[in-house]
């Protein structure tokens, strides 16, 4: 597992960090940037960062792994593909916030890690525990990879 001046490290070798003035798309205002996709464009850097996340639970343990779109599902996927499981993804609504479409479905009481890209506000991560809460299943864990 690589600790966070390795994590740091890595990501200003891959350009993630930038550093100035940004306005977030959640309307706040930061003097540094981290870009998801300078990690996400490097699928042995991202296999090996999800695999930090997929090592915290056993194989077996998870029923599905659920992630927003975009950046959270493709983290969903590998680390779905890790486990050994199922991947889902909470997509955009169209009355707003998010929910399991193409015919994803959940059991009630199943174990489920949810994962995203960037934490800022949480407001994907809401929006996609309140897209399975009809389904009742047991919440695990939450990855995330940039908070």
């Amino acid at each position: 597992m690589m600790d966070s001046t390795a994590l740091l490290t890595l990501f200003q070798e891959l350009g993630v960090v930038a550093k100035g003035h940004f306005v977030l798309s959640s309307g706040r205002h930061s003097d540094e940037y981290w870009e998801k996709f300078r990690l996400l464009e490097w699928p042995r850097v991202t296999e090996q960062l999800c695999r930090q996340i997929a090592e915290r639970y056993g194989m077996g343990a998870i029923s599905a792994v659920i992630g927003p779109t975009t950046g959270g599902a493709l983290l969903a996927q590998e680390v779905a593909r890790q486990l050994d499981t199922r991947c889902l993804l909470a997509e955009p609504a169209s009355s707003g916030g998010r929910e399991l479409r193409r015919g994803f479905k959940l059991n009630a009481f199943a174990p489920v890690l949810i994962v995203d890209d960037v934490l800022t506000t949480g407001l994907s991560l809401r929006e996609t525990l309140s897209a399975i809460e009809p389904y009742q299943p047991d919440i695990v864990g939450i990855g995330v990879l940039i908070f």
